[in-house]
């Protein structure tokens, strides 16, 4: 291989590694994606938004993100992650001083709490005393 190649390899892949760690904790590029996964909220196109509201909380996490992430998870089914993001959302926006992002997060989890799947396991009476119950090998 010739000393051009190898050159034009080594300076191609210090490129790649400085742009990628100048986008960690960029709030501009974050800000970028959250307007993008917004606008495609709006559209009704929450499947496409969620990879860029994931991005925008990655590179800057806030609380209008995850209150932006979390309403598109719960419009397309994903409650669990939908309840887990308004409880950060909530905590986020606490931190931030941002009360009525707060109260929404509040609002909206408790609207979403009946809604989650629940799993009521009951041992029949004759099950012996050091019966165990396991999910996955796990008890």
């Amino acid at each position: 291989m010739s000393k051009r190649v190898i050159f034009a390899s080594l300076t191609m892949g210090a490129m790649l590694a400085w742009s990628s760690a100048a986008l960690a904790g960029d709030p501009a590029v974050a800000r970028e994606q959250l307007k993008i996964g917004y606008g495609l909220a709006q559209e009704g196109k929450c499947e496409e938004a969620l990879p860029h509201f994931t991005e925008s909380l990655r590179l800057d996490p806030k609380a209008i993100t995850l209150i932006n992430l979390a309403d598109c998870e719960e419009k397309v089914g994903k409650l669990a992650d939908a309840m887990a993001h308004w409880a950060d959302a909530r905590a986020r926006a606490s931190a931030e001083g941002a009360r009525p992002i707060e109260e929404e997060a509040t609002k909206r989890a408790a609207a979403l709490d009946p809604r989650l799947p629940r799993l009521t396991i009951t041992l029949a009476p004759s099950a012996p005393k050091d019966a165990t119950v396991e999910r996955d090998g796990i008890a």
